[in-house]
């Protein structure tokens, strides 16, 4: 059995080691947004100063942050997005980067696939995909009430271990 979401995000929150967090989303598409506001929920509620973290909006061209990525030159980077894993929508889950390009929700210019090998390959880090399962993903519709119940558990979770349990330098 796998370990929940929660403890595999405790770990590699509090390991020692730099970390990008990194959303992803289209927020004019519904349920989609979810990676981009629960970093915008994550930076205004997080308040620390921190050299072994870097916060990231992605939106729909993750790939442009590449750049910043690497400068960092983390040990992990935790992508949050939304993403189908046939569970109830508003569904907090961690997806295997293999799956990625099975998804079919993908709005990003670049597939999240190729993203996530570049991660790994060039920067020899860890990518971590956390996955909002969305209800629905229409242009000009809002988020769902499942959907940001999700975002919110999901950035008061990732801020209180941030608070909590510091990352050694």
């Amino acid at each position: 059995m796998s370990q929940p979401w929660e403890t595999i995000l405790e770990k590699e929150l509090t390991q020692p080691g730099r970390v990008v967090l990194l959303g992803v989303g289209n927020v004019k598409k519904g349920d989609d947004a979810a990676g981009s506001l629960c970093l915008t929920l994550i930076h205004s509620n997080f308040h620390g100063v921190r050299s072994d973290l870097l916060i990231l909006q992605g939106g729909t061209v993750p790939e442009s942050a590449t750049g910043r990525i690497r400068a960092f030159k983390p040990s992990r980077v935790i992508i949050i997005d939304a993403a189908l894993g046939g569970h109830p929508p508003g569904t907090i889950f961690i997806f295997d980067p293999q799956d990625i390009s099975r998804d079919n929700l993908s709005t990003h210019h670049l597939p999240l696939s190729l993203l996530v090998k570049y991660f790994e390959a060039s920067l020899e880090c860890r990518v971590i995909c956390l996955g909002i399962e969305p209800e629905r993903v229409e242009a000009g519709q809002p988020v769902t009430a499942a959907v940001k119940q999700a975002i919110a558990r999901l950035a008061e979770r990732i801020v209180d271990i941030l608070v909590r349990r510091p990352v050694a330098h």
